[in-house]
């Protein structure tokens, strides 16, 4: 009742108004107006409520009866609407094309200049500000569609789709003026297939009967059938698969990973469009393949319920909500695969594939930028403990026979090295250096990629480092188990149980025991911030020990393996001696228990003779 009843006060006087709040589909047969209010003269409040209450039963009625005189937006209603808006864009094509001086070549490239700069300009608007551009665009097809006498509900699939279609559109048609002012011999015929094609709605069919075909059909009749290249000698018609190969060959990867990963990003672009010359990738397609992006759910080659589907069919499951939206790939992965993308077609332009990069500045905006440190977690001290109790720890791992799980967590936690640098050591790498001032030996790890094993694999140059080995980690007889492997004369590496991934990542059984079976089961999956935590978060433990333990971040950073961002240190500079290492960093990593005193680690003592023993 509050809602319809409102109540004045003027000069100690009482006026009572009825409120009606119309909805957003109706306002257009009310003038856009959003509220209108009428003056109930009433000696009492609730006569007045009483009346509220009868008016609103009207008002509802009335509502409906206006939604019943309107129709809904069918297909072919969309096909219609859209027949009309490509008439017009190709129309603005046209007037570009005659605006635009054909025997002064710098007017000629000044007009295709103005136009690929109101296409960036657009496509930025859209990346950065979708929200208020669906906004504007409403207000035009909102219009349309009282004309038509449609149902105006811009909350419907129906107007999404004719809203989507639009955009598409708007962006091609920048494509269409540059065709007309090359004068490549594209006509009205060609613009009107290609908007077709890639709408996937048939509205030009000259058949009614003809039944329309759904667009992941289109889509994959499309990959099948390879098209023909006017000019084979031409770039611009080389086939996608051909350049990207070409740009992968070129480039050089230290990191192999990161050449996988760029070769996925690219190759995301075939599956979605299929193996079509470069040149026919524009706007409108880059667009639509954000959207595609967006519908993705991530780790898809990882998850059984993914792992099978095409790429179209996991776009068609996220369009329909079958992906639910935390499975979904995040918005920072969104915007890697189209940084890629961005940095490829940058590379195809100034080597004469492409005469724009269609990707730049398409990133999507985030509302606000998080520092690194906020997007991570680490293990307190308090979970440290609980992670390597004695009792839970040894019954996962040692009476299971698992070695490998037993030390890899244990040295990450006490060396702060990555995962994959530990699980690919080979017995050799763990060596003796003698400190300067010292004298004495200090065991190490040396971190290092060796030409004669391919297997082995350092994330960048400099994580090229020596490590000294921590006294807890030598308290548990480290040495004596490296003594016992050495027995094996045909034994190469520390953790040869474990099998490569890729030729090069040994760390997948570990990674997949850590962060899908123990710390789940131990119930620890967050932080104490809600962040989540994994097999990594014991290298963020180290670091931030480290750091708050005031240890200098020159020292950190030689320690962790990350580069010194000082061109002095970075290319001049010598690695610190390990006795330094071992002083400022590997002595100082230390956790605490609750009540202040080092976490016992002693309890994970194994009798390395007897075990072997045992087992043999």
């Amino acid at each position: 009742m509050k809602d319809y009843l409102i109540i004045r006060t003027v000069r100690s006087e009482k006026y009572r108004f009825f409120c009606c709040c119309i909805p957003k589909d109706l306002k257009i047969h009310f003038n856009n107006r959003s509220k209108f209010y009428l003056s109930i003269n009433s000696a009492t409040t609730r006569q007045a409520e009483i009346v509220c209450q009868s008016l609103h039963r009207i008002t509802i009625e009335l509502f409906a009866e206006i939604r019943m005189g309107t129709k809904s937006l069918t297909i072919e209603d969309i096909k219609k609407i859209l027949r009309v808006e490509i008439r017009k864009q190709i129309l603005w094509a046209h007037h570009v094309n005659e605006g635009t001086s054909e025997h002064d070549i710098h007017k000629k490239m000044k007009g295709l200049t103005t136009v690929s700069e109101q296409e960036q300009s657009l496509m930025m608007k859209i990346a950065n500000d979708e929200r208020n551009y669906d906004k504007e665009l409403d207000g035009k097809l909102l219009s349309i569609l009282e004309s038509l006498e449609l149902d105006s509900s811009t909350r419907s699939v129906a107007y999404k789709q004719l809203r989507r279609h639009f955009k598409s559109i708007y962006l091609l048609r920048y494509d269409w003026a540059r065709s007309l002012i090359k004068k490549s011999g594209r006509d009205d015929n060609d613009f009107r297939g290609e908007i077709d094609e890639m709408l996937s709605l048939n509205l030009y069919s000259d058949s009614r009967d003809e039944r329309r075909i759904c667009e992941r059909e289109i889509i994959q009749s499309h990959k099948e059938i390879s098209e023909p290249f006017e000019d084979s000698s031409s770039l611009e018609s080389s086939p996608l698969s051909k350049v990207i190969d070409a740009y992968l060959d070129e480039k050089s990867y230290s990191n192999l990973k990161t050449k996988e990963k760029i070769a996925h990003a690219l190759g995301m672009l075939v599956e979605d469009f299929g193996d079509i010359s470069i040149n026919k990738i524009n706007s409108a397609k880059v667009n639509l393949f954000k959207q595609h992006l967006r519908s993705l759910p991530s780790r898809r080659n990882q998850l059984a319920k993914y792992r099978d589907k095409s790429f179209d069919e996991l776009v068609e499951m996220g369009e329909n909500n079958l992906i639910k939206g935390k499975d979904k790939l995040r918005t920072t992965s969104v915007n890697d695969t189209l940084g890629f993308l961005a940095t490829f077609f940058k590379w195809t332009t100034q080597h004469g594939y492409t005469d724009r990069n269609v990707f730049f500045g398409i990133k999507i905006s985030k509302a606000k930028q998080r520092h690194a440190r906020e997007e991570r977690g680490r293990y307190s001290d308090k979970q440290i403990a609980k992670l390597f109790e004695a009792k839970t720890y040894l019954k996962f791992t040692i009476e299971k026979n698992n070695f490998a799980y037993y030390w890899v967590p244990l040295i990450c936690l006490f060396s702060g090295c990555r995962i994959n640098e530990v699980c690919s050591l080979y017995l050799d790498n763990v060596i003796t250096i003698k400190g300067r001032n010292s004298g004495r030996d200090i065991w190490c790890f040396n971190l290092l990629e060796e030409s004669n094993r391919p297997d082995k694999r350092l994330k960048t140059a400099s994580s090229r480092r020596i490590v000294p080995i921590h006294d807890e980690i030598l308290n548990l007889d480290f040495l004596d188990y490296l003594k016992i492997l050495k027995r094996n004369k045909r034994r190469e590496r520390i953790f040869q149980e474990l099998k490569a991934y890729k030729g090069h990542n040994f760390s997948n059984s570990v990674q997949k025991f850590w962060n899908e079976r123990y710390t789940r089961d131990l119930g620890i999956e967050t932080d104490a911030d809600g962040k989540r935590v994994t097999f990594h978060s014991l290298r963020h433990a180290v670091a931030d020990t480290l750091k708050q333990a005031n240890v200098d971040t020159k020292f950190i950073n030689e320690h962790q393996g990350h580069s010194q961002r000082n061109i002095d240190l970075d290319r001049y500079g010598k690695n610190y001696n390990a006795e330094v290492i071992y002083e400022h960093c590997t002595k100082r990593i230390v956790y605490e228990s609750s009540r202040g005193r080092k976490i016992d680690f002693s309890g994970l003592k194994v009798d390395w003779e007897k075990k072997f023993k045992y087992m043999k």
